[in-house]
């Protein structure tokens, strides 16, 4: 899904509950890597968005390449790059059938992107995809919502009223078919009055065990899975998201 409408606000929308994704699961990236002695040189943002992490990421001298089917958040992202002045290269493509003629050390894909392929063919395409795109030896880390994420967390109707627009959100959970969706209704503050745009966000929750199995056909070693929660400190016992660690063999 492209998003063109959320993407303007995306940011401001989810600063409202609190930093920003890439900022709360920064850490425990940056502690996996030391932890399995990655020194990734190139690095592949899958899903990239508005380009938070892969602009961060380019401040720290890696080299760093976005991908992301939304043309309006890569405008965002460049805009991004350019304020940092930093060197990130910005591509529009499908996760589940891109192909590109560089190499990379590590690919990541943050903040439930794998969620939103939707189905079992598309996930094995875009995992096969990323073992393409990875030298040899090369590394994929990656989180995905949980099903418990989709009791917790979605569900019902939600309003943000922020000084640049105003966003309704209103979920739709289908458990048996591992479908969630939500219906984004966006008023853009505009001269006094609003302009109104429309986005649907949909996301599917995948077993870990088909995720293995996709993972290990696609020419992976599951090297770690760990199940997480970023949002709440660790306080309480609610792992709602999984990061996985895979190495291409």
């Amino acid at each position: 899904m492209a998003y063109e409408n959320f993407a303007d606000v995306a940011d401001d929308y989810w600063r409202t509950f609190g930093p920003e994704f890439h900022v709360l699961i920064q850490g425990r990236l940056e502690a996996w890597l030391r932890r399995y002695g990655i020194r990734p040189h190139r690095v592949l943002d899958l899903g990239c968005g508005t380009g938070s992490l892969a602009v961060e990421w380019a401040r720290q001298d890696y080299q760093m390449t976005g991908v992301d089917v939304s043309a309006a958040a890569l405008r965002i992202a460049r805009k991004k790059a350019r304020s940092a002045r930093v060197r990130v290269r910005f591509i529009r493509t499908d996760l589940r059938k891109f192909a590109l003629p560089s190499r990379f050390d590590l690919a990541v894909s943050i903040f439930n992107t794998v969620n939103h392929v939707l189905s079992v063919d598309g996930l094995q395409s875009m995992f096969r995809c990323v073992a393409k795109a990875l030298n040899p030896s090369g590394w994929f880390v990656f989180d995905v919502n949980n099903a418990s994420c989709f009791r917790r967390v979605w569900g019902g109707i939600s309003v943000v009223d922020h000084p640049r627009f105003v966003l309704v959100r209103q979920d739709q959970l289908d458990f048996k078919n591992k479908k969630a969706s939500a219906h984004l209704m966006i008023y853009k503050r505009r001269h006094g009055g609003f302009i109104r745009g429309e986005d649907l966000i949909r996301e599917t929750w995948f077993d870990h065990r088909l995720i293995r199995r996709i993972a290990v056909r696609a020419g992976f070693q599951v090297v770690h899975k760990e199940d997480f929660n970023p949002f709440d400190g660790g306080k309480r016992d609610s792992k709602i998201k999984s990061l996985w660690l895979l190495r291409k063999v």
